[in-house]
């Protein structure tokens, strides 16, 4: 495949304009940790504010990271990026391990 395919094929199938993360958690079940640094010189802060206060508040995380600019906030806050582990520790391996015990009992 030439260089770029995937991305070509991706392109043509998906419409970045209709993309509407925003309004689309509204609907999102699952649990949400957004990060977002607030230095970031391509996406500003306030996108990932209104998808956190368009989400439910009981599952979704909002960690706003100072001087971090897009994609460095693991860069900026070294050892407490393992608050995304225990993001997943809380959301994914309980879930997991409810499941498990569930399907002991059956």
């Amino acid at each position: 495949m030439a260089s770029g395919g995937s991305h070509q094929i991706l392109c043509q199938a998906f419409s970045w304009a209709d993309a509407a993360p925003d309004e689309a958690v509204r609907e999102l079940a699952s649990s949400l940790l957004i990060i977002h640094g607030n230095a970031d010189s391509q996406i500003p802060v306030e996108y990932s504010r209104t998808i956190h206060a368009n989400a439910n508040p009981d599952t979704t995380e909002l960690w706003i990271v100072p001087g971090a600019d897009h994609g460095f906030v693991h860069a900026l806050e070294g050892y407490r990026y393992v608050r995304v582990q225990r993001f997943f520790e809380r959301n994914l391996c309980a879930r997991r391990l409810d499941h498990l015990e569930s399907e002991n009992e059956a």
